[in-house]
């Protein structure tokens, strides 16, 4: 019997505030990049979108290895 593996999804954008907010699950997940800006932008969070190091510090962010976190 050959057994099904279930794709991985990896998603561009993750919501660093709902990731904390579940105690480190994801909430909102996407590759939609005005997705989650509107995303973002609704939870009215004081940074960018883009959270650097030391914006996820501040915060008590999980960083996620992106590109704009360096």
């Amino acid at each position: 019997m050959v057994k099904k593996q279930t794709p991985i999804i990896k998603y561009n954008y993750n919501c660093y505030k709902c990731v904390k907010d579940n105690h480190g699950t994801p909430l909102f997940e996407t590759n939609s990049k005005t997705d989650y800006e509107n995303h973002w932008l609704g939870h009215n969070i004081r940074t960018t979108c883009y959270p650097n190091k030391a914006d996820c510090d501040i915060h008590g962010w999980t960083p996620q290895g992106k590109d704009w976190e360096l």
